[in-house]
């Protein structure tokens, strides 16, 4: 395998990294009520075991401006998270060891479990300490169960277990 092909087999096997920690951070920044704070650090433990799949009509690794761009019919797969797209393009620092950002445009849903985001377009910033996930486009929405909340942006910050809302609309329902 030439050196060129490695680094790109290195390249996505970074970006399934990424989108396995955004997929299993992802409930913890838009849950609602107590289940927020339940369990993840050992969620995150149990679900780096298990395989992560993405599908598309097409994949474009480029080496030479670190992205790679899945297209059409975008579907990645962990456990029990669910993130689809029409396209979602991984951006890679300079130095093309780490994931700067990961921005999936069209269509976009998150599913885990019992809760839902979706946008017309998500951005993931890769931050460390300081990891989001922008939702914006089409009257972004997060909902568990019944109780949801939408607005114009809502951006989840993903190390803070807590998340932000413009021009916000929250919809609760009591508990049976």
């Amino acid at each position: 395998m030439s050196r060129r092909s490695l680094e790109s087999v290195n390249r996505l096997a970074l970006c399934v990294a990424v989108l396995l920690a955004l997929a299993v951070s992802f409930g913890n920044g838009v849950s609602f009520g107590a289940e927020a704070k339940k369990g993840s650090l050992m969620q995150r433990e149990s679900e780096d075991k298990t395989p992560t799949v993405i599908t598309s009509k097409s994949m474009n690794a480029d080496n030479k401006n670190k992205t790679i761009v899945f297209t059409t019919d975008v579907v990645a797969v962990k456990g029990e998270t669910t993130i689809y797209s029409d396209e979602m393009t991984v951006y890679y620092t300079e130095d093309g060891k780490d994931i700067d950002r990961i921005v999936c445009k069209g269509n976009v849903k998150i599913v885990k479990g019992t809760r839902t985001a979706v946008s017309n377009d998500a951005v993931y910033y890769a931050k460390e300490g300081a990891e989001k996930v922008v939702l914006t486009g089409g009257e972004p929405r997060v909902w568990e169960g019944n109780n949801m909340v939408s607005g114009s942006k809502i951006t989840l910050l993903l190390n803070e277990d807590r998340s932000i809302v413009e021009n916000s609309r929250v919809t609760l329902y009591p508990k049976k």
